[in-house]
């Protein structure tokens, strides 16, 4: 095969697959989250079991926080909520300290 034809039809390959992409996320096709509905209403940690972080990537193009209640389902919160980047803050810092701690 002549090598200008092999770089042109992996040219090609290249430029069809990436309109492909773009017109799948253009017409929402990268609906993969977990999280369809997201609340940024405050919710106190005594009514929470666990916390889920779902980093972005794949095809889901934003990070999800999914906290699991006490009593009831699962429940989607905004990322961005004020009270939630403290969260994240708090555990960030909690794990920081764990992952080196201070001699006293």
């Amino acid at each position: 095969m002549n090598p200008c034809a092999a770089i042109l039809l992996v040219s090609l390959l290249l430029i069809g697959h990436s309109a492909d992409a773009a017109i799948l996320e253009a017409n929402g096709s990268y609906q993969n989250c977990r999280c369809m509905k997201h609340t940024s209403d405050f919710i106190h940690p005594k009514k929470y079991e666990s916390i889920e972080i779902i980093p972005l990537g794949g095809a889901c193009r934003t990070t999800e926080i999914i906290l699991k209640l006490k009593k009831g389902p699962k429940v989607c919160v905004n990322p961005n909520a004020p009270w939630m980047k403290k969260v994240l803050s708090n555990l960030q810092s909690q794990k920081e300290q764990r992952a080196f701690p201070q001699n006293e």
